[in-house]
């Protein structure tokens, strides 16, 4: 049997140890992208997963873009990229990349999904959310699933003022909206472990955060600045008297740079370098805001780019005297970025630890994708050919549902024969819709 979380509850005082016990996603960092360079990601952010580390960053995405992690893809895919993935990390490939060992509980991960949609005179939109879910609790023969997620709606917009900024420099400006809710145990087993009759267990809050971001001329360097959880406060016990607790309040800074920018300026047609190799640097220091204020973090990270189509990373941080190192790969086939990371280091002592990044850009009406692009990348996943054929709410229905039959397949012995099943029928349905075999209602982008 794990062992009780609600043992956090005896140090420290009841609400602060609740508190302790919930809200971990607030700790954990998306993408793989960030994570490959130690959460250093607050002035170059560029997938869907931006909103989390500045919301002012999604006005520099041009492109409708989806991201999520840790969704299991097909096997065609995670045979390739495990693949790929192994030789870089020196691991086998089995173990790459499926869901991480989240601090050795089986169960126990956390998930991203998120989409940002660019529009006009200057604003863009993102919906996201991410989970942490703890896997399976008991305490005195009965079993739960504590979790905790939120769900996010960023709006971000480059004032009209920007223009006055000199040198072709750019400036925005963000907030996210979220509502945060935790589940710890369930109302009985509170009131039994703490001897007390008021109603508990769960808690919810809306919270804000608010992020600036200046580019410089020609994308060379950028600066931003985000604050995060604002107004954010939660209670776990609900009697009159029970106080609340405020959820982590802090201010990210960062910078970056892309050096290899600076010799593009001075080539005639300038961008035939960085379209070749490019190298970008981020340095992030976070502070708290909540207590006495001092530095909790600081990270740095280093992106090497091949033709815009293969991606190295490595980070460095420091935070509570600990170092450590943190490195990713990412591949990008058309619209398609696949991104994987290994971040143990970051949360805790063991070999490795992966996550799994999938970002699908909107190709723009220029692109070829309504021809090849479409048919690979719904090899990679199905369903992802029909979003950008235009078919969002079908797509997905197909990507997510994929994922889960793949996921039955991978996970287990029971029912693997009707998980194939499915998975193929999802195929099928795919390519038929595709290809025009099967008619279905059309929700276009256009």
């Amino acid at each position: 049997m794990k062992k009780f979380i609600l043992v956090l509850l005896i140090a420290g005082g009841v609400e602060a140890s609740l508190y302790d016990a919930g809200m971990w996603h607030l700790f954990f960092y998306p993408g793989a992208r960030a994570t490959a360079m130690a959460g250093a990601f607050t002035a170059y952010a560029g997938d869907a997963t931006a909103s989390f580390y500045n919301p002012a960053s999604i006005s520099f995405l041009e492109r409708r873009q989806f991201t999520a992690q840790n969704l299991r893809t097909s096997l065609f895919t995670e045979q390739l990229f495990g693949r790929l993935g192994a030789y870089y990390f020196g691991v086998s490939p089995d173990s790459v990349p499926g869901r991480p060992p989240w601090l050795g509980w089986e169960g126990m991960y956390h998930t991203f999904l998120g989409a940002v949609f660019p529009f006009r005179k200057g604003f863009s939109l993102a919906v996201w959310g991410s989970g942490f879910y703890k896997g399976t609790m008991e305490f005195k023969g009965k079993v739960w699933h504590p979790h905790d997620y939120n769900i996010s709606l960023t709006v971000s917009y480059r004032p009209f003022w920007r223009k006055r900024l000199p040198a072709d420099m750019d400036f925005a400006v963000g907030a996210t909206f979220k509502y945060l809710y935790s589940y710890v145990c369930p109302d009985d087993i509170l009131k039994e472990f703490l001897g007390v009759d008021t109603p508990g267990g769960s808690a919810w809050s809306p919270a804000f955060d608010l992020g600036f971001l200046i580019k410089g001329p020609a994308d060379l360097v950028r600066g931003g600045l985000s604050l995060h959880n604002l107004f954010g406060r939660l209670k776990y016990l609900k009697g009159e008297g029970d106080t609340t607790v405020s959820i982590p309040r802090y201010i990210r800074y960062g910078l970056g740079a892309r050096p290899l920018k600076l010799v593009d300026i001075r080539l005639p047609g300038g961008g035939l370098l960085t379209d070749f190799v490019d190298i970008t640097v981020n340095y992030d220091r976070m502070r708290d805001l909540l207590e006495s204020p001092h530095d909790i973090r600081e990270s740095a990270g280093l992106e090497l780019s091949l033709m815009r189509t293969f991606y190295l990373r490595w980070g460095r941080y420091r935070e509570n005297g600990k170092t450590g190192s943190t490195r990713g790969m990412g591949l990008r086939i058309g619209p398609l970025s696949y991104d994987i990371s290994d971040q143990a280091q970051i949360y805790y002592n063991t070999e490795h630890s992966y996550v799994v990044t999938v970002s699908l850009v909107d190709p723009g009406k220029v692109s070829s994708a309504r021809g090849w692009e479409k048919y690979l990348v719904n090899v990679l996943i199905p369903g992802t050919g029909n979003i950008l054929e235009g078919d969002y709410l079908v797509g997905s229905a197909l990507a997510i549902g994929g994922s889960l039959f793949y996921q039955g397949i991978t996970e287990g012995e029971k029912l693997k024969l009707v998980n194939y099943a499915g998975l193929g029928v999802t195929y099928l349905l795919s390519y038929g819709i595709l290809l025009k075999v099967i008619k279905i209602p059309r929700f276009r982008r256009d």
